[in-house]
């Protein structure tokens, strides 16, 4: 068994004992079991066993790194070695290690839609999860064998929550369009965004793991994807909210560089407003030894890898409690700011298309309003000609409505449009959307085009607690062609499609119960947060 066996996760960690333990036997029992519904897949010397469907075969649960544990707990993603001969791919992995945050976010939205939350179950959870999976049509037969375009989904989640598996990243349905889609995995939290004066002093990567990991998979996508029928040399990243967030870092970064040519960025922006410093966040990693009571051990990081998960875990919700898990610059992974990075002549130039949903605040906002909601988020804003604001929302008379546009357009809009305009200027193959669509009945009253609304039209895993339309069903098909056409060629443009124009047209293309090119929305809006956001550019 290779060393670094001992890091695969249950069960597939005892398939590799077994084998090691009972040698030819038990590969041939492994070959017996094998159902003429399997395909496999040879990385290096192992051959992975995925299932066969009717259009596309699936691998899940393939390691791309050494588990995160004991004394590789907040270290660089380590590379794997796995045995020799068929291994089950036929299982997702376990979670990255997280609390309750995406599980009751779900909760909440089946309820908005007049179902119980209990129909939302947790998944296991571990720090043993650096795993990916992919679902390929080209191992068919009179399918395409090789060179499709690949789509790598990245999960959101605030940084902190998320898993592969979430019902609505299964890349079946998008994959039979013509893709290979992988969705790959990354440490959260306080396990992938935790730094601490004593770790600077160990070692010299000692910042951001969680985009690490995340640079470890795409290297195992470019190493490995040829086989399972994907064009290592067109690769494009999606993914929302965090995980959009996270490829505005990816953007960015050396380490990432030739590891894919394309991105799809939804409903972020946010990576351009947060500049959080080393001593920043040094001084919440304190914070955790103290929560833990290690202050006065002698050797702060073996106590800290010494606790159990469920132990760091808890008391980093405390510790970390309110705090967004935002990269920082650390010189390895990052060199400067994101906004840095998109303001300086040589901004990243990547194909994009970006864009955001109509309402990504309003299911956060109180109902009723508080009377004081308005003023306290006036009273934070620096830099921002807060009149101005007032005056361009004084005709909305729903006042959650103004919070809502007023918090989107800061945090997700203008951002947004700023990272195209900027891209523009070096790629041509610069495309913008606006997301409207509202589903029928309580749940689309209550949220309206609501964050992460837009995922299940992209996949084609419509909930069947959402409710589905036909409207519905002509926008999911839409979507998936403008995301694969995009990830083909760099233009969402196709055959039979509306006219999407480039970014530096002036206009966005609207999705949603109408699919058309339209007018930028809260342009005026944006002109002030623009002006706020480089103006608060301090580091």
């Amino acid at each position: 068994m290779s060393k670094n066996s001992a890091a695969i996760k249950t069960p597939l960690k005892n398939v590799f004992l077994a084998c090691c333990g009972l040698g030819l036997s038990f590969l041939s029992s492994v070959l017996f079991a094998l159902s003429s519904a399997d395909v496999s897949v040879s990385v290096n010397e192992t051959q992975w066993q995925g299932e066969r469907k009717a259009k596309v075969s699936a691998f899940r649960g393939i390691p791309f790194a050494q588990a995160p544990v004991g004394p590789l707990r907040w270290r660089a993603p380590q590379a794997i070695s796995t045995p020799a001969g068929p291994l089950p791919a036929k299982a997702f992995a376990d979670g990255c290690m997280q609390g309750p945050h995406m599980v009751s976010w779900y909760q909440s939205l089946v309820e908005a839609f007049g179902e119980s939350g209990s129909l939302i179950k947790s998944p296991e959870f571990s720090e043993d999860c650096l795993y990916l999976n992919i679902w390929t049509p080209a191992l068919h037969k009179n399918s395409p064998k090789a060179d499709l375009p690949v789509m790598v989904w990245i999960y959101g989640g605030s940084n902190k929550g998320g898993w592969t598996s979430e019902p609505n990243y299964l890349g079946e349905a998008l994959a039979e369009q013509g893709v290979v889609v992988v969705t790959i995995a990354y440490r959260v939290g306080v396990f992938g965004f935790f730094t601490h004066p004593a770790l600077a002093q160990e070692q010299a990567i000692n910042a951001n793991f969680g985009l690490l990991d995340q640079i470890a998979a795409l290297q195992w996508v470019k190493r490995h994807i040829k086989g399972f029928g994907g064009d290592a040399e067109n690769i494009t990243v999606f993914g929302e909210s965090a995980g959009a967030a996270d490829i505005g870092y990816l953007m960015t970064s050396s380490l990432s560089k030739g590891l894919f040519q394309r991105a799809i960025h939804q409903s972020a922006g946010f990576e351009l407003l947060r500049h959080p410093t080393r001593l920043e966040s040094d001084a919440l990693g304190e914070a955790l030894v103290a929560q833990l009571g290690f202050e006065e051990r002698p050797n702060t990081l073996g106590s800290l890898r010494a606790a159990s998960a469920k132990e760091i875990l808890s008391a980093s919700e405390s510790a970390y409690h309110g705090h967004y898990f935002s990269p920082i610059v650390d010189q390895h992974v990052l060199s400067q700011t994101a906004l840095a990075s998109f303001k300086q002549q040589s901004a990243p130039t990547h194909d994009l298309l970006i864009g955001t949903n109509a309402h990504e605040w309003y299911m956060y906002i109180d109902d009723p309003l508080p009377e004081s909601a308005l003023e306290s988020f006036f009273s934070k804003q620096k830099n921002v000609n807060v009149e101005r604001l007032k005056t361009l929302l004084a005709t909305e008379d729903d006042e959650r409505r103004v919070l809502d546009r007023l918090n989107g357009g800061k945090e997700n809009l203008c951002p947004s449009l700023y990272m195209a305009r900027r891209v523009s200027k070096s790629n041509a193959n610069t495309w913008a959307y606006y997301f409207t669509k509202q589903r029928q009945g309580r749940g689309g009253d209550t949220l309206k085009a609501y964050h992460g609304a837009e995922i299940p039209y992209i996949f084609n895993t419509h909930d069947r607690w959402l409710p589905v339309d036909e409207q519905d069903k002509v926008l999911t098909q839409s979507m998936m062609k403008f995301w694969v056409n995009f990830a083909k060629t760099g233009n969402p443009n196709g055959l039979g499609l509306p006219s999407w124009p480039r970014v530096n047209e002036g206009t966005v293309m609207e999705l949603g119960a109408r699919i058309g090119a339209s007018q930028i929305p809260d342009r005026a809006l944006c002109e002030v947060f623009d002006r706020s956001m480089l103006m608060n550019d301090e580091h």
